[in-house]
């Protein structure tokens, strides 16, 4: 399947946005472990870190889908995925 998604994005440039952003990748993320990683937003390693990322949110207009199996393939090789579905 391909798809195509329209829209327009919207930069967040506040830093606490971004911060709580963050923790909530961290705690989503780090929630299997029993030992979890908590940053420290006050070091210098996490703030150059923060400096690299770039919040943003995209607001979707359209969305285009297509099915596209074995498109460029004969005919009998393109009926191939479909006989999965049949049995």
């Amino acid at each position: 399947m391909a798809a195509h998604v329209y829209g327009h994005i919207d930069i967040i440039n506040d830093p606490n946005e971004l911060q709580a952003l963050i923790q909530k990748t961290v705690d989503f993320c780090e929630g299997y472990y029993e030992e979890k990683w908590v940053p420290e937003f006050t070091t210098p390693f996490i703030q150059g870190l923060m400096n690299g990322v770039v919040e943003f949110q995209i607001f979707i207009t359209k969305i285009e889908s297509k099915w596209k199996l074995s498109q460029n393939h004969p005919l009998e090789r393109k009926k191939t995925p479909y006989k999965v579905f049949e049995d």
